[in-house]
This record gives structure tokens, sequence and C-alpha cells, in this order.
């Protein structure tokens, strides 16, 4: 009997719409997002409930009318008690409620709703159970060729079922890319070479899709793991192709003065948050990844806090500590969260005492591709040391594909300092990454006894890497 892996994975938001809005103070339409409060008034014997959201790029505030000048009574007392109390879920049910935004006029941001991707359930089903016919095709079943697949004696393929019950607007490949642990580009390449079949773009209220002989096993977390490894292999040529282009790059700059680090970032602080936005999706997993319990966050090279604005939009009551060498970066970061509970330090981390035992979790988001292996084992035992027991360090960050890259990097980066007798105690930009095993070797050597790959979100150079303590 021939059986095939059944998995369902449901779609849902982590917190209500994003309203888009001129702001007067960053003087052009900018995306407000709920902070998951309420404000109550009373207007003589009526009163007055609004959702509060805030811009995200310079804190200004509005207010998204709930209830507008109705009677006391008119509001039931369980829901009424929700509002004094900023109950989340009562947040997050009005801030999905799009008959409010129509009430409002105020236009959602379709493009950018922080979700999560939850595993449903995963079964093994007899191959003769009965199949997604290809006229029940609306809401984007597989077609009648994949079906004739199915048929086949593929014992073991597994059969990916997406919900999308909020209708949320996401783009297949990114769901399958999210779900199955790898890159929407190593997504795109199966497409390309015909390993992988997507009949529509977007997800839809529901999705079924085969991933062949691949299984996706359950891990309980909102990033589930997928072994498409089979697939994977053959993607050494795009890595070599990509490696090629960093040489090209490299070889064209070759004469170009490096930069002091803390000069850098502060000639590009207009600009930063435009040029991170690629990763806004890693951003938000890395908020998802946060364990409830954290009360206690470290974030080293915090920079304007774009980690941290989807952090709070998820935990707005979480203590944080963020340090980073550039102060006007700083000083952006404290502009949009004046209302949260954050301490800034200005300076650089590896002189920076972490303390022991402080943190319940500690992030880093693309910041410590700059270092060598023996400077960073040094600022893994820190944060090692920072955190409670079992508490949690996330890392994005990016690396190198292959050890002739990591070394081909080093040595080029050796060079440059030579050639411009740049002194040993000098901080300048240039990128050294490590491997994925040099980096997770490193941690492990620092004491943590948990450490993972989770995946790829934004791109195929940015793993989520966690380790446990």
């Amino acid at each position: 009997m021939c059986y095939l892996n059944t998995t369902e994975y449901r779609i849902s938001p982590t917190s209500g719409y994003q309203v888009l809005r001129n702001c007067s103070g960053c003087g052009c339409k900018a995306a407000y997002e709920s902070t998951g409060s309420f404000r109550v008034n009373a207007n003589g014997k009526r009163i007055d409930v609004w959702l509060i959201y805030r811009c995200g790029s310079c804190g200004h505030t509005y207010n998204l009318a709930i209830y507008d000048r109705v009677k006391p009574e008119d509001i039931p007392g369980e829901e009424y008690r929700r509002f004094l109390e900023n109950d989340g879920e009562t947040a997050l049910r009005y801030g999905m409620d799009k008959g409010i935004f129509t009430k409002n006029r105020a236009e959602i941001d379709w493009e950018h709703v922080a979700y999560g991707i939850l595993p449903m359930e995963v079964r093994e089903n007899p191959e003769s159970r009965e199949r997604p016919q290809s006229q029940e095709n609306p809401e984007g079943r597989i077609g009648q060729g994949r079906q004739d697949a199915l048929r086949q004696d593929r014992t073991g393929s597994s059969l990916l079922t997406i919900h999308n019950p909020w209708g949320l607007k996401i783009r297949t490949d990114k769901a399958v890319a999210e779900i199955c642990q790898v890159s929407r580009s190593k997504v795109r390449q199966l497409i390309k070479e015909g390993k992988l079949e997507l009949p529509q773009d977007y997800v839809g209220s529901r999705i079924v899709l085969e991933l062949g002989g691949c299984t996706i096993p359950q891990t309980g977390i909102p990033k589930a793991a997928a072994s498409m490894d089979r697939l994977l292999k053959e993607g050494d040529e795009e890595i070599m192709s990509e490696f090629e282009d960093i040489k090209k790059w490299l070889a064209d700059t070759a004469d170009e003065p490096l930069e002091e680090m803390g000069s850098f970032f502060a000639r590009r602080v207009s600009g930063y948050e435009e040029h991170m936005a690629v990763w806004r999706d890693s951003y938000q997993w890395m908020a998802r990844l946060i364990p409830e319990e954290a009360r206690n966050l470290l974030d080293i090279g915090c920079g304007t806090g774009l980690e941290l604005d989807e952090i709070f939009r998820l935990r707005p009551d979480i203590s944080v500590t963020g340090i980073d060498l550039e102060p006007a970066m700083l000083e952006r970061l404290k502009a949009k969260h004046r209302d949260r509970d954050i301490r800034l330090i200005q300076g650089d981390y590896f002189q920076v005492p972490f303390g022991e035992s402080c943190f319940d979790a500690a992030v880093s988001f693309e910041t410590l591709h700059h270092f060598k292996m023996e400077d960073k084992i040094i600022l893994f035992r820190k944060l090692y040391q920072a955190l409670r027991p079992g508490g949690c360090y996330l890392e994005a960050d990016y690396i190198a594909e292959s050890e002739e890259m990591e070394a081909y990097l080093f040595a080029e980066y050796a060079r440059r300092r030579e050639k411009s007798g740049i002194g040993a105690d000098v901080f300048v930009h240039f990128d050294t990454p490590l491997t994925l095993e040099h980096e997770m070797g490193l941690l492990q050597e620092a004491g943590f006894a948990g450490v993972e790959c989770l995946g790829y979100s934004s791109d195929s150079h940015t793993p989520m890497i966690r380790a446990v303590k």
C-alpha cells in the first residue's frame, strides 16, 4: 500500500493590519502599526474607544475609531474591561476587522502584514484516498497534471496544504520558502528547473501542492523544517555563480579605500532603513521566535531598531537593552519607541559589559559579518554568560556560501588593510562572513548546547540561527 504524507499549515496574523496615511512627522505617506493599546474616552454620557496606531518611522500616533460616541450600555461589560486592560486578542481582532478600516476610511497596507505559518497536522493517507479534483480548482488546488502524478506509485511524497483563512496577500513561493526553511531564490530555482510547480502566484484562501519525494516533519515552531535536500543539492552551480559575481565586484572596487565603521554608518543614516527593508520578512520572523516568557532582551548592533520595531509590535511589554556604535542610529531608534522600556548604550559591543545571567534572550541582525573567528568566539562567550539558563540567542547574518569564499574575502580584507596602511586597532567596514558551519561551530564552542539553523527567509545568504543556553 502506498502512502502520501499530508501536511497542513495555517497562515495566521500576529498583529493587525498596518494603515497607510500621510504622516506630518515624516512629510510623506507612511505605514502606521497597531500598538495593541486602546484609548477609552468618556465625553459626557458618551464613550469613544480607539485602537492606537504609531508611525513606524517617526512615532506619530493615529487613533482608529472602534466606538464613536456610544452609550456606555451599548458596549458589553466584558469587552469594555478588555479595552481598559489593552487585551491583546481584542486588539488583534479589531486590527483585522476590515469593516472597522472601511468605517474609518483607512487605507490598509496589504503588502505588509505580520503573520505566522503554523503546522496543523501530518497524516499518512492510503494512495487510494480521494485526491483533489481538477474541477475544484478556484482556490488554487493542483492541476490535472499533478493529480496524474499523485496517482503514480510515489511512496513518501508530501502533499502540502496551506490554509489562509484571513485572506492575507502572501505570495505562494514565499509561503513555501518559509515552511520549507529555504530561501525564495531556491524555490524559484526549483520552479525554473521544473522540479516544483506552483499553480498560482498568491496563496488565496487555500492551496494544495505536491513536493515530490520530500517530507515535512513537524517541529512545533512557526517555521517548520522541510527535507528538500534532494532538490537543493543541485544548487551548487548557482552558488559558484554568485561567488564569481562577488569576485568581479571586488576586482572592480579594488582601489576604493576602506571606511572606518562609525563613519561608514554615520554617512548612511538617512537611507539606512530603506536599504535594510529587503530583510523585512526576517525581522518579522525573528520577532516571532522570541520566547513568550522572555522579559529582558539584549540587542547588539541594534542600529535604528528595525528588528525591534517588529519585536515591540508583538511584545510591547518587553524590556530591551540595545547597543550600537553610531549615536545617530540610536537617536532614530529612541524617537520611534519613546514609550517603550528600552535602554540604549552607544559603544562597541565587544567592550560594553553585558553582565551575567541578565537576559532571557539576545538578538543580532546583520552586524557580525565583519569579524574574525577569534573575535567572534569572545563575543559569543559574552552572550552565553549574559543569558539566563534556558535563554536563547537569535542571529540573522550574512553567511559565506563556501570555505573558498570565506578564505577569499578574508584575504582580500587583509590585502586592502595593508595597502591602506590601516592599523589593527581601527575598526573598518568590510564584509568577512564565515560559513554556516564555522558560525554554528563557534556558538557551540562558546558553550551553547542547542545550536540550530532554522532556515532562510529574505535571501539565500542570511539564515536564522538559534542557540540555547
